[in-house]
């Protein structure tokens, strides 16, 4: 039986054009679901449409603001 596993990074860029760029994103999430998920440049928004479309991942819970507002796993 054949099993991958894939870790993937993504640069979430902040804010910059996130309206446009939202709907890829979570086009390209739900068709690749990465087993692991690496993400820089987080924000609230951001991280709302991971949890969204990745609703069976969990996440690193901090309270602190570099695990909500700058990278996340």
């Amino acid at each position: 039986m054949l099993h991958t596993f894939t870790a993937m990074t993504y640069n979430l860029w902040g804010e910059w054009e996130l309206d446009r760029r939202l709907p890829a994103l979570r086009a390209f999430l739900a068709q690749r679901s990465p087993d692991v998920l690496g993400v820089q440049e987080l924000n609230p928004r951001s991280r709302a449409a991971l949890d969204e479309v990745l609703p069976h991942h969990h996440r690193v819970r901090d309270d602190t603001r570099p695990w909500q507002f700058r990278s996340n796993l």
